[in-house]
């Protein structure tokens, strides 16, 4: 398969300027291909075409994905703002005793709540948003207990099947049962509303005010799911144990993930548990896992390069902004006045330096012999006579 498979046009022409070739603004997809297929690098070094290739689809998913995300997030942010409007609106309107008389039925009260909540998300990291808009609709609206737990039902919709198949009697007529349920089934685990928060990263139509209630809105529902309520203590308890279970390797990290279960340990808990396991196993503590360590080693440098240089970052263009980003190199990182294509790159080669020594080695298969180096001695021939005829043979089958 062509290693240009697949690829959108903005893929193609970021390619095309990384191999030092100039892409027309009116160049067709077929076109940006085949000055690519023509150029010296594509012809002469495909594992490095296929590595910047790589690199920009990676980049363009994840901007999609986070795009998408922070687009989600942002209307359900609004809906929930024009509901509460309508709350506070309905609250200036309402004073004691000027209540309507309208009769209390579980269809009026859908419709009603209908109006003052949001709509139930498809992104599970918005649910605690639609939860607390329906739980301030139901303060509102003064929603008898017996009756919320049946609004809830009708408000999820298909997504009810799952709380209705899992549920008993008793809970289908319990509100925070019904909740509790529903959030057990869709909501993401705790490690993950971590994740989320940790790589979260500006998008470019975003302004860092929106990026910031982004956070904090992220942050704030990892805090919920880990029930902390405000309290300082169990919070610092928290950031401390998540720092101490970013550097477990991966077999702990999965036996502490099933000693949590739905909680989690803190400080204190979680290194007896580490020390148990560690002792169970007959692993050493001089065992350190440095695999982060490890990959930044093997990361190549750049000299006199600014030390904010990063080889994750990326330099891909902006369509909603006229201001063009900086470029960086893929492979070192530079960037500003240190700036080159990744082809120029003086560190391009060091990777696979020694895969491409080839003299001196015997191949089979196209895998390498252990050793780098495997002495030759050439072969001696002697004559003989054998019938009369004179062959050569080597001296090591005469003897």
């Amino acid at each position: 398969m062509s290693i240009l498979h697949n690829l959108k046009k903005i893929d193609l022409k970021l390619l095309a300027e990384e191999l030092g070739e100039t892409v027309p603004d009116n160049a067709k997809i077929f076109e940006i291909k085949e000055l690519i297929e023509n150029s010296d690098l594509f012809k002469t070094d495909k594992e490095f075409v296929r590595g910047v290739v790589k690199s920009i689809v990676e980049d363009r998913t994840t901007k999609e994905f986070n795009n998408q995300s922070a687009l989600e997030i942002e209307k359900i942010k609004l809906a929930q703002l024009e509901k509460e409007i309508e709350l506070q609106r309905l609250k200036n309107q309402s004073l004691p005793g000027e209540r309507t008389s309208a009769p209390l039925t579980v269809e009026n009260l859908i419709k009603s709540i209908k109006t003052l909540t949001i709509p139930v998300p498809e992104k599970p990291e918005a649910l605690y948003l639609f939860f607390t808009s329906l739980e301030k609709a139901f303060a509102t609206k003064e929603v008898p207990n017996g009756l919320q737990a049946e609004i809830l039902i009708n408000l999820l919709g298909v997504k009810a099947n799952i709380v209705l198949t899992h549920a008993t009697e008793e809970e289908l007529s319990d509100y925070e049962k019904r909740k509790e349920i529903f959030l057990a089934e869709f909501q993401p685990t705790p490690r993950e509303c971590l994740s989320n928060f940790k790589i979260a990263q500006r998008l470019s139509n975003e302004s860092h005010m929106q990026f910031a209630s982004r956070l904090t809105a992220t942050f704030e529902y990892y805090c919920q799911v880990r029930e902390i309520k405000k309290d300082f203590k169990r919070l610092c308890d928290l950031i401390v144990a998540d720092k101490l279970y970013e550097t477990l390797d991966f077999k702990t990290k999965g036996y502490i993930g099933v000693r949590e279960g739905k909680t989690w340990f803190s400080p204190t808990e979680l290194g007896r548990e580490c020390d148990l396991f560690f002792s169970s196993r007959g692993k050493s503590l001089s065992e350190i896992n440095n695999s982060k360590l490890r990959n930044r080693s093997n990361e190549p440098q750049v000299i006199n390069q600014p030390p904010e240089a990063s080889k994750g970052e990326s330099f891909r263009r902006n369509k909603n902004q006229n201001i063009k980003p900086e470029r960086i190199c893929f492979v070192c990182g530079a960037k500003g006045e240190y700036f080159h294509f990744a082809k120029t790159c003086p560190r391009r080669f060091e990777k696979n330096k020694n895969e491409r020594q080839v003299s001196n080695h015997f191949v089979a298969s196209g895998i390498s012999t252990k050793y780098k180096s495997i002495p030759r001695n050439k072969l001696e021939f002697v004559d003989i006579l054998v019938g009369g005829k004179k062959i050569k043979i080597s001296q090591r089958f005469r003897k």
